[in-house]
């Protein structure tokens, strides 16, 4: 849940709210009872965005613990250099990093997460609905031990991940505010030992689909 806020022509700041949980009644799942609270803004000054939040989650149950964080992630729109902002602006390519810091780790080391990666996205209209596509590639990366070896040492590498998102408007009312169907499917190579030994596995994919509205 987010709202926005216009603090000049050039300059937005929306705050917002995150909840998840993930509950599984089956035995020997790793991902089961996990559960997350985000705070943050995100700020848009022309092409430039700046996503900054802190985030309280439980660990899996493999590696059980509280962790609180904080960090922000930069992007800045490449194809808008000299131009004028243009939020309907129809192709827009995005590279953007993001450092997580953990203030505290009930059961471990407080240590330091980084994402480096690109976003293209084009949007455009068909038969009078807005359409998006976005087609993200990162790599989460191990500043400081977020990410392990089976010897207990640094894993650089964590995982890279490419996905292909899509959002289309859907019909509603002027008094129902504005409503759109997402979809995503990401795929996931998971390359440090201790994300592999979570999941069982050295490679996922996430089917996404959703509905979002903006009053």
């Amino acid at each position: 849940m987010f709202t926005a806020r216009t603090l000049n022509d050039g300059t937005i700041v929306r705050p917002y709210v995150s909840l998840f949980n993930s509950t599984h009644a089956a035995s020997g799942n790793a991902m089961a009872d996990m559960s997350d609270v985000m705070l943050g803004a995100v700020a848009v000054v022309g092409d430039f965005t700046l996503d900054a939040r802190y985030a309280w989650y439980t660990m899996n149950p493999l590696m059980r613990s509280d962790v609180h964080e904080l960090g922000a992630k930069a992007s800045f729109d490449v194809l808008a250099w000299g131009r004028e902002p243009d939020p309907l602006r129809p192709l827009s390519l995005r590279p953007f990093a993001g450092l997580y810091g953990e203030l505290s780790d009930q059961n471990g080391t407080e240590d330091v997460f980084l994402n480096v990666g690109l976003e293209p996205s084009w949007r455009f209209e068909i038969a009078g609905r807005q359409l998006g596509v976005t087609l993200p590639v990162d790599w989460g990366l191990s500043a400081d031990r977020y990410y392990l070896d089976a010897d207990g040492s640094n894993a650089m590498f964590g995982y890279f991940s490419a996905a292909c998102t899509t959002s289309v408007s859907l019909p509603a009312r002027d008094s129902c505010g504005r409503w759109f169907l997402n979809t995503s499917l990401q795929y996931v190579h998971l390359a440090a030992d201790s994300v592999r030994a979570v999941s069982g596995r050295d490679h996922v994919w996430i089917g996404r689909i959703g509905v979002s509205f903006v009053f």
